[in-house]
């Protein structure tokens, strides 16, 4: 996921005297039409356009480069997705983040990290508050978060955002929401039953087309002990593998029985 204005060139108007004479008066010719900026189409086209200062090409040109891994660049991938999060968009914020701590070659700084999560939270990701809610939960006796979680405001706050996502149909909120409910229960709230309509709902993103999703919604189809449905399971990765996504490839491939194994080998 990015915004969704692009900033419109200044028009400069010019005003020219001829002679020393006054020009009659005249009325002015209607400004020229700005010409709308090609929407980028591919890695380099997007990566040129986010490094102009075209914010919503940050975020193609970052999914772009996670679609084919093995070529990426950790240091333009980290690159465009600090424009990205400068421009507010808040997962962006948490990615780089991942990036820049777990790439090779990369150097960690924890004081610029805490920016760009401090900002993913303020911007309404739930990951960008639970990071910074697992010291404070870290910090707390453990007694205090049996009698109340909500002791922990960045916590309180994650929580609070993913539910807000969830009911507003955003799988990746339930499946945070449900993740965090399991911890610290909440009167009322059945982080099962919150778990399976993340399932539901990025099933339903991956069979409309969203790559992304496919991989996720196996895993929670499949549950936290691998019981789940497994004709769904594999549905679900072999349209994540028809749409291009290489972890959906390797983990269909993986869930193939033994006999369907040997068909595919050389």
């Amino acid at each position: 996921m990015g915004l969704r204005l692009y900033r419109s060139p200044l028009l400069a108007f010019a005003f020219a005297l001829v002679g020393c004479a006054p020009e009659p008066v005249r009325s002015p010719s209607p400004a020229p039409k700005p010409r709308p900026r090609a929407a980028c189409v591919d890695l380099s086209t997007c990566e040129a356009a986010c490094l102009a200062g075209e914010a919503p090409s940050c975020t193609k040109a970052a999914q772009h480069m996670l679609d084919a891994p093995l070529d990426t660049d950790a240091k333009r991938l980290a690159r465009v997705q600090e424009r990205a999060c400068e421009a507010g968009e808040a997962h962006a914020c948490v990615e780089v983040v991942r990036v820049t701590r777990y790439a090779p070659g990369l150097t960690f700084d924890p004081d610029r990290a805490k920016v760009w999560i401090d900002r993913a939270c303020e911007l309404g990701d739930p990951l960008g508050c639970l990071t910074p809610a697992r010291s404070e939960v870290a910090a707390a006796p453990l007694r205090d978060w049996e009698k109340s979680p909500a002791r922990s405001p960045a916590l309180k706050r994650g929580i609070e955002l993913a539910r807000r996502q969830c009911e507003a149909g955003d799988g990746q909120g339930c499946a945070v929401a449900a993740s965090m409910l399991q911890i610290f229960p909440s009167d009322g709230v059945d982080a099962a039953a919150m778990m399976q309509r993340a399932g539901d709902l990025l099933e339903a993103r991956c069979e409309g087309g969203d790559k992304r999703a496919c991989e996720q919604a196996a895993r929670l189809i499949a549950g936290p002990q691998l019981d789940g449905d497994r004709r769904r399971v594999d549905r679900v990765l072999a349209r994540g593998c028809e749409l291009g996504d290489l972890r959906a490839c390797a983990q269909s491939a993986v869930n193939l029985p033994p006999a369907e194994q040997s068909k595919t080998e050389p």
